[in-house]
Parts: C-alpha cells; sequence; structure tokens
C-alpha cells in the first residue's frame, strides 16, 4: 500500500508542475529564448513554425474531449473536466479529471489517473496503471500492474492484467484474468465465476468475501480485521492479563525469595542512594557481559552447552529484574521502623502493586522507555549481589567475617 500512495504522490507533483507549465503568464515574452537555448543543447530536435515564431496561442489545448485517433509520440499530461484518449500514445499518461474515458486507445507506457470516474475498456496500456477514484472500470488490456484505490472497482470479464493488482477499496468486483496475484484491503470482495487469476488471492476484510466456485484461483488467503468493538475489548483483555500475569509472577519470586533466600534480608542495606547507584552500575554490567559470554562460549566447539545456558539464564534475568526492583523498594520501606513488624504477605502485596505501577510506566512518551531500562539494570544489580555479594557479619568480638 506503501507503493500505492508514493505513486500518487507522484502523480500529484508530477500533475502540478503541468498545471504550472499552462498557465498564461510572461511566457511568450521567454518562449524564443526557451527554443533557442533547446536547440543549442540538442540540435537534432525540429519544431514546428508556430513554435519557431514564439507563437503560442496554436499549442493551446482545446477544451472539448479527443475524439480523432492519432498518434502521439510524447507524454501526455491532461487537467481537465472530462478527457477521452483513443489515441496510440508512445509516452507516459498523466491525467486528473472528473471523468477519464480510455476507450480503443493504445499507451506505450504507464498510465497516472486521478479522476472521480475512470473507465478504460478496448484499449491496450503495455506499462503499468496507477489509478485513485470514486469509480473505477476495467475491461482492457494492461502488461504491468494495476495499483488502485478506490470506492468501488470492477475488473470486467474482457480485462486482462498480466502481472499483479494491488488495491484499497471499499468493494471489488472481479470478473476478468489477472495473471499473477490480488492483494486487496477491502470491505466486500466479489468474485465471479468468469474470473481468473493465475497466482494468489490474498484479501484483508471484516469478513468473507463472496467467490464463486467454478473462479480459477491458485490460492486464497483471507486476513479477518476485527470491529472496532472487538478491537478495543482484545486490547483491554491484553492489559488485564499482564496485570494478572505481574501480579503472579511477583507473587511467586516474592515468596521464594522471602521464604527461602535468607541472603537477600541479609544483604547490607546504607545509603539508598549509594547503594542503588550500585546497583545500577552492575546491572549494566551484567546486561553487557552476560549475553557477549554466552555468544563466545556459542561459538566456541567446547562452550556451546554452557552458553546456551548463560544465554537462557539472562532472559530469565531480564524477566525478573523490575519484579527485584520492586521487591527490594518495598523490603527497605517497611523494615526502615525495626519496631514495625511486617508480615512476608504485605511486602509482597505492596510489592505486586509496585511491580504494576513500574510496569504501566513503559507507555510513558519517550521517557518511560529509559525509566523502564534503568530499572531493569538495578534489579539486575540486585540479583547480582544476592547470588555473589559475600554478607558481612559482626562477631561477638566485634570482628566482621564474609560469608
Amino acid at each position: 500500500m506503501k507503493k500505492i500512495v508514493c505513486t500518487i504522490g507522484l502523480i500529484l507533483v508530477l500533475l502540478t508542475k503541468t498545471c504550472i507549465a499552462t498557465e498564461e503568464t510572461s511566457q511568450e515574452e521567454n518562449f524564443d529564448d526557451l527554443v533557442d537555448l533547446i536547440s543549442e543543447t540538442d540540435p537534432t530536435i525540429s519544431y514546428p513554425d508556430e513554435m519557431q515564431e514564439g507563437n503560442m496561442d496554436s499549442l493551446k489545448r482545446t477544451k472539448e474531449p479527443r475524439t480523432s485517433l492519432g498518434m502521439i509520440e510524447d507524454d501526455v499530461y491532461e487537467i481537465k473536466k472530462e478527457v477521452h484518449l483513443r489515441e496510440m500514445i508512445d509516452g507516459n499518461v498523466y491525467i486528473m479529471a472528473e471523468k477519464l474515458v480510455i476507450d480503443g486507445a493504445m499507451i506505450h507506457g504507464n498510465l497516472y489517473a486521478m479522476a472521480r470516474q475512470i473507465k478504460i475498456e478496448n484499449s491496450e496500456i503495455s506499462g503499468s496503471v496507477y489509478a485513485m477514484g470514486q469509480e473505477i472500470s476495467l475491461a482492457g488490456t494492461i502488461d504491468g500492474d494495476a495499483y488502485i484505490i478506490s470506492e468501488n472497482t470492477v475488473i470486467e470479464e474482457k480485462a486482462t492484467i498480466w502481472r499483479s493488482v494491488r488495491i484499497l477499496a471499499d468493494q471489488l468486483d472481479i470478473r476478468g484474468t489477472v495473471g499473477r496475484s490480488v492483494y486487496a484491503s477491502l470491505d466486500t470482495l466479489n468474485v465471479l465465476d468468469t474470473a481468473k487469476i493465475e497466482g494468489e488471492l490474498s484479501y484483508v476484510s471484516n469478513q468473507k468475501g463472496s467467490i464463486s466456485e467454478t473462479a480459477q484461483i491458485g490460492n486464497v488467503e483471507f486476513i479477518a480485521v476485527l470491529p472496532e468493538e472487538e478491537t478495543t475489548r482484545a486490547t483491554t483483555m491484553d492489559y488485564v492479563m499482564d496485570i494478572v500475569s505481574i501480579a503472579l509472577r511477583t507473587a511467586i519470586i516474592g515468596f521464594i525469595v522471602l521464604c527461602f533466600v535468607n541472603k537477600f534480608r541479609k544483604m547490607t542495606r546504607e545509603n539508598v542512594v549509594v547503594d542503588f547507584l550500585k546497583f545500577t552500575g552492575k546491572g549494566l554490567g551484567v546486561f553487557v557481559c552476560l549475553p557477549a559470554l554466552a555468544i563466545l562460549l556459542m561459538i566456541s566447539m567446547i562452550g556451546t552447552a554452557l552458553g546456551i545456558s548463560l544465554l537462557a539464564l539472562y532472559f530469565v534475568l531480564l524477566y525478573i529484574a523490575t519484579t527485584m526492583f520492586s521487591l527490594e523498594i518495598v523490603y527497605r520501606i517497611t523494615t526502615m521502623k525495626k519496631q514495625t513488624k511486617v508480615s512476608n504477605v504485605q511486602v509482597i502485596g505492596i510489592a505486586i502493586l509496585l511491580s504494576i505501577l513500574v510496569h504501566a510506566m513503559r507507555y510513558i512518551p519517550v521517557a518511560g522507555g529509559w525509566i523502564h531500562l534503568i530499572l531493569i539494570l538495578m534489579g539486575l544489580g540486585i540479583l547480582w549481589d544476592m547470588m555473589f555479594k559475600k554478607i558481612k557479619k559482626e562477631t561477638d568480638n566485634g570482628e566482621i567475617n564474609e560469608n
């Protein structure tokens, strides 16, 4: 679809240039100089007498739709209320109109069209078609691809598009032949008996299309789009499931750490700012060094299994890092007043609320991602200390032993 949008943008640019070029300004005064300049650049170019005399009036387009059969050896640019093309054109065609009818024409190039109504019949286009309109009817031969944005598009029984069709529309009816595949995003799809698609039919819609059993199609792929209400409901359920998942994770990890990992309780806790700066530094080391070490071990033939194990451990640590941060914060707050006893259940309950808040910080614009990363680094640092840092224990003689 991006290609379609880019193409339509190109149509606007080219047609704007044409519109500007056809304005009746002071071009007549500089016309002779322009002819001389082009002649000096390429002496082989010849011009009609009217151009050499600087007479531009004889070159103005008529306002009536062209109906005579002729040959045009150049690109064609038209901006009119109504355009009829029946000529043989050796070049690209750029059209902006309310109504475009191409009947019996042969275009040796691409067609770029923007109109309310576009009708192509009994014609052959050797290039591709890029069209935007309300009503588009194709009943001719297109040797290239067709890129279409419309309300209603009909590929008639007489139509043959030798390459692929890419379309964004409200409704698409296919009765003719497509040499390759059809890729569509639409509301309504009708594929009739006479349709023939050599490749696949892949369409995105909120409902299944009506596809005739006698239509010849290589493969059909339907991608369903949920209605807005169902999408909102699904998104809400995703948020709810995230919260439930965070609560369960925090409860399980909190229970294991508080009940079975005595080292967590005995960790030295002094200045909050200093401690968390240290946690961040150690967490950064784990964040960078552990995956690098795992990759090096996997590259070596000897340590492949160990490298895979370390990488798996790394992802587990990342998963529980923010939970450990929440537990550390809550444990510090609840143990500040030693005379007040707080049960493990209370610690875990508060930690669950804090974990949900930490998760919500991810959705803060711009800063949310950075905040979440810093909290992960702190959590990794806490895990590092809990697993590897020796605990200082003061003996009865005043000596300090490290365990």
